[in-house]
């Protein structure tokens, strides 16, 4: 902003210094008033001649354009590259956003299905109650062992819901603790 305040005075003053010289080229102001080794200055005694005087400034104020517009490339430049820099933030902030969202889902999805298990070993358990008093009451041999056979089975499948919960159970803690870490990395 100081640079920019600097360059508008440097143009201000370059205007009214070249205002000043064409009030006395053209007889505005008098020569009187020039400093005293100026006042050999040869003025202009035709349109031609002051127009051919002016040249030199309107090359001055077109340079002074020129690197005013410059100035104003470099500083686009450095507003695109920290605009790329913020974008590039934003970026890794997103993607550390959608890990942890896809950790949450995981964690999100391996617990309904614990409770799914959960459910399921606790039906289980209820069929296996049910096959052992049926074992237990039954005076029919056949029946009784067509009982203990189902109750078997269900204790079988029972141990292998308990297996698949522990093995989720065992990865929901490693995404807990990567969530952990991730949370504290960022």
């Amino acid at each position: 902003m100081k640079t920019l305040l600097k360059g508008a005075a440097t143009l201000l003053v370059a205007f009214c210094v070249w205002l000043i010289m064409l009030a006395f080229m053209v007889g505005v102001l008098q020569s009187e008033w020039l400093a005293p080794y100026l006042k050999h200055i040869k003025f202009p005694t035709s349109t031609a001649e002051l127009g051919d005087s002016l040249n030199i400034f309107v090359g001055l104020i077109s340079t002074f354009t020129v690197l005013v517009a410059v100035y104003a490339v470099i500083l686009q430049s450095r507003s695109l590259k920290l605009s790329i820099a913020s974008q590039r933030e934003q970026e890794q902030a997103l993607l550390q956003q959608m890990r942890r969202q896809e950790i949450m889902l995981q964690i999100s999805s391996y617990t309904a299905r614990i409770q799914i298990l959960a459910s399921d070993r606790e039906w289980y358990q209820k069929l296996i109650d049910s096959y052992r008093e049926i074992r237990e009451s039954e005076k029919d041999e056949e029946k009784r062992q067509l009982a203990h056979e189902k109750m078997t089975r269900c204790q079988n499948v029972n141990k292998e819901i308990k297996d698949k919960m522990n093995q989720l159970s065992t990865a929901l803690d490693a995404l807990a603790r990567q969530l952990t870490t991730e949370t504290q990395g960022a």
